[in-house]
């Protein structure tokens, strides 16, 4: 026996083997697809018992197939992904079916659609794509030479959860001591995990007709569908932890309500993330034309799957935004009302990201919040009322010019020399006497040179006209006023958003000083955006505690923004704002 012949014996061997321990492996499962297939017009008999052990045993198999190589496999992956499919459409009929089981305990309020209608035609659906897949599971069983050998493994399941019989609450009620800290928590949890997503988003469009596969994977996938799945299981846990057998269900009946939105959206998400993972897995790869009939298909097993998609997404997105309505009544109940006081934005006020990013925090929590700057009120929830503020605040900077500039050692060092007034540098030009005009001259130069040596190199002639004196004149202010700038640049009373902006774009005034022309060219400067002045303007936000903490995050963040206007990084407690 030559090596390929040992070795295609021993891979058969061991193919053998492993369809031999399939086989044996199978039994319980094929089980219950002969009982499902023998019983598809007794739609009853899908209880929640029968699911459950579908996906128990379908999840077994899978397992095993996987640990074996089957995904690598041409021949087994195709019963492997049979497999799969029974246990992921057991599991999105068992959710429909507890959803709908669970209705008048979530207490749910009145949204958009007939929900409880319409998840009775989704349950149709979700079993026929259920029976579609066991069917094709039988199939790739046959093809693969896997037969169920006895009937004996199958239970009786005619029972099922018995929700006509509620047991009566006897555990003794807690009492919550904190009942504000709980609620608030629970509502601000729901309003972070809830609020804008590009999923939910997508809601909209399908509820428009846009075809599914237009957002597939992005941004409906799998990954970010189960990371948003798991929030809201966490949300759950945090109600039944804390909240359920307490007296707060008591307290507000608005507390059980919200508890049946997140536990609603919960369930309705799993089933997306379900059916979106099954598309993804075995779709994504194929071509685009192959991906078209997949949808457009009346004969197989995912053709009612973009109806069960929209269906999870649309009424996940309903009563996301129901639980948020709900979330702000319960906020406004237990808020605490507060004042904060905060610094202005140092980048040109309250311009569009700092207006913006204050407007999200306020209707983030639908509390009523206003900014009072001196004796002006504005309400802080609407970025046009925050922009008002800039008039203020512009107004209080060019004021503010005057008093930057007279602290300028630049600016005293020159008045020190020459006075407040322009007359000093044409006083020469009015003595009778030659000598007298050259010697007040040369001692006008010689205190130029002191502070600007670059003009007093320009003042080698005596000017014999005030339009000869005046050039000499304005260079002195423009050199004057470089130095003034960068001392200011220096000491970070002034920010510059131009590097290259100087004195050439302002005109010259005649009988205009020093303090005048400075502050008009700065002032002209800031209109342009620039430069920038610092000042010491604090405002006040009025309003519920927890909204004025995190404006209070954001003032001292930056307002979202470096002193340059250039975006940063939020910190974490902010994080809801990037949604």
């Amino acid at each position: 026996m030559n090596i390929i012949s040992f070795l295609s014996d021993k891979s058969n061997a061991k193919e053998k083997s492993f369809a031999k321990n399939l086989e044996r492996k199978a039994q319980a499962f094929l089980a219950l697809l002969h009982f499902c297939n023998e019983h598809i017009l007794e739609p009853e008999l899908f209880s929640r018992s029968l699911l459950n052990q579908l996906q128990i045993k379908s999840s077994e198999l899978e397992e095993f197939l996987d640990v074996a190589g089957a995904l690598s496999n041409k021949y087994w992956y195709p019963f492997r992904k049979s497999v799969a499919m029974v246990k992921i459409f057991s599991m999105v009929h068992y959710k429909f079916i507890h959803i709908a089981d669970s209705l008048e305990r979530y207490k749910l309020p009145q949204v958009d659609g007939d929900f409880p209608t319409d998840i009775k035609r989704i349950l149709t659906l979700t079993l026929a794509t259920l029976q579609e897949s066991v069917q094709f599971s039988l199939l790739e069983a046959k093809r693969a030479d896997i037969h169920l050998e006895s009937e004996a493994v199958i239970d009786s399941f005619e029972t099922d959860i018995p929700y006509q019989h509620l047991l009566p609450a006897t555990r003794i009620t807690r009492h919550d001591t904190q009942p504000g800290i709980t609620v608030v928590k629970l509502a601000t949890e729901f309003l972070t995990l809830s609020g804008g997503n590009r999923i939910f988003e997508t809601a909209s469009d399908l509820a428009q007709d846009e075809p599914l596969e237009k957002f597939i994977p992005h941004p409906l996938n799998a990954e970010d569908l189960r990371w948003l799945e798991t929030r809201f299981h966490n949300l759950q846990s945090f109600y039944d932890t804390y909240v359920l057998g307490s007296d707060l269900t008591q307290q507000d009946k608005n507390i059980p309500a919200l508890r049946g939105l997140i536990s609603l959206i919960f369930h309705l998400l799993i089933t997306l993330t379900q059916c979106i993972h099954y598309y993804q897995r075995h779709y994504t790869t194929v071509t685009q034309e192959r991906k078209l009939r997949f949808f457009r298909s009346k004969n197989h097993s995912y053709r009612h799957l973009p109806e069960i998609i929209k269906f999870s997404l649309i009424y996940a997105d309903r009563y996301r935004k129901a639980g948020r309505h709900l979330s702000h009544q319960m906020l406004r109940q237990y808020a605490e009302h507060g004042t904060i006081e905060v610094p202005v934005p140092s980048y040109r006020g309250f311009h569009v990201r700092p207006s913006t990013l204050i407007s999200k925090i306020v209707l983030h929590y639908g509390s009523e919040v206003s900014m009072k700057l001196y004796d002006q009120l504005y309400n802080a929830a609407l970025p046009l009322e925050l922009f008002r503020a800039n008039e203020t605040i512009n107004a209080l900077k060019r004021t503010s010019i005057f008093e930057i500039l007279e602290s300028s050692e630049a600016y005293n060092r020159y008045i020190e020399r020459f006075g407040s007034s322009c007359d000093f540098f044409f006083r020469y030009l009015g003595s009778d006497l030659q000598s007298e005009r050259e010697s007040q001259f040369f001692t006008l130069r010689d205190k130029v040179q002191e502070i600007a040596a670059d003009v007093a190199a320009e003042m080698r002639e005596m000017p014999s006209t005030l339009n000869d004196a005046q050039p000499l004149y304005f260079k002195l202010l423009r050199s004057v006023g470089k130095d003034i700038l960068f001392e200011l640049l220096e000491k970070k009373k002034i920010v510059a958003y131009d590097p290259f902006f100087n004195f050439d774009g302002t005109r010259d005034e005649a009988g205009e000083t020093l303090l005048e022309f400075m502050r008009r060219a700065l002032t002209r400067y800031m209109a342009l955006g620039k430069m920038d002045c610092s000042i010491d303007t604090m405002v006040v936000f009025e309003g519920d505690t927890r909204v004025l903490s995190d404006i209070k995050i954001l003032a001292y963040n930056g307002y979202g923004e470096d002193r340059f206007g250039n975006n940063i990084m939020l910190p974490t407690e902010l994080s809801y704002l990037s949604h």
